[in-house]
């Protein structure tokens, strides 16, 4: 599932995505999607700093194939 968090403000800001508002339950994985990197777990959910007038795009599910 792709996620999207902006930042339309003149300051930084502190971002916040819950898993239970996704319908997602335990760890899951995130990816930054345009740094083409996985990060890491995360049991809750995820708070990334956006940037001034920026947008972060995750990928957050753990793949089939990889146990958490």
């Amino acid at each position: 599932m792709a996620v999207a968090l902006f930042n339309t403000g003149e300051e930084t800001h502190k971002g916040s995505v819950l898993w239970s508002d996704l319908g997602l339950k335990g760890k899951q994985l995130v990816r930054n999607l345009w740094l083409k990197k996985n990060l890491v777990y995360f049991a809750d959910g995820f708070s990334p700093v956006v940037p001034p007038h920026g947008t972060v795009l995750i990928k957050v599910g753990t793949p089939k194939n990889i146990k958490a």
